[in-house]
């Protein structure tokens, strides 16, 4: 009589014979290796993942309307999730899409906002490699931030305004918490002799300090 059982870690299936006066009698190991037709299928579909997303963000660049640009940025990490090896380059292209220019209306705080949300998601498993962007960004986002905090105190009592200064707060807020998910990454580092990632930390610390100053010296 053979008993089937079945080991999840390993590739393989074990068969043990049993003999009802002797207890058992043997094992005998088979390998159970995964089909070539099953690896092939996870590559092409990891392959398929990175295509969609380079178009993703191709489209998102060719793009001159802000509100499509936003709505794109949206499925960035949601419609298409990033591999490991594509996670630099999407923090790269989040990085060069920041916008750093005078905030005139709704739309490029809504397009920041979008771009905070999607690096959000992936500063708790970013790697060795992909720090340097993610300071990079929080710096940029905390710079943005407190040139526009006077500015957004300072605007009129009208609707459109008022609606603004509601989603410049949420921003903010944002860049707060992503700054604290930056600040908690660096903690849990050890490789900080690297002399690029120390210019970075250098300078998202800076930026942070004089949005926290900015925001003291504004509200009290």
């Amino acid at each position: 009589m053979f008993k089937k059982q079945t080991r999840a870690n390993w590739k393989e299936v074990i068969y043990i014979r049993e003999d009802p006066l002797r207890g058992v009698g043997g094992i005998v190991r088979t390998v159970a290796h995964k089909p070539e037709r099953e690896r092939e299928r996870q590559t092409m579909e990891k392959g398929s993942s990175s295509d969609n997303l380079q178009s993703l963000m191709s489209a998102i660049k060719s793009s001159e309307n802000v509100e499509t640009r936003i709505q794109l940025i949206t499925k960035l990490g949601v419609a298409v999730p990033p591999s490991d090896s594509d996670l630099d380059s999407l923090l790269e292209f989040l990085v060069t899409l920041w916008e750093g220019f005078t905030c005139l209306d709704l739309s490029q705080c809504m397009l920041n906002k979008a771009i905070l949300d999607v690096a959000g998601k992936y500063i708790e498993g970013c790697n060795y490699s992909c720090q340097k962007k993610i300071l990079i960004l929080g710096a940029q986002a905390s710079e943005w931030c407190a040139k526009h905090l006077k500015m957004t105190l300072m605007s009129s009592d009208d609707s459109q305004e008022d609606e603004h200064y509601m989603l410049f707060f949420q921003l903010l807020l944002e860049c707060l918490q992503f700054s604290l998910g930056c600040s908690a990454l660096v903690a849990n580092n050890h490789k900080l002799e690297d002399d690029e990632l120390m210019v970075s930390l250098d300078k998202f610390i800076c930026e942070l300090l004089s949005l926290v100053k900015n925001l003291a010296t504004e509200l009290k």
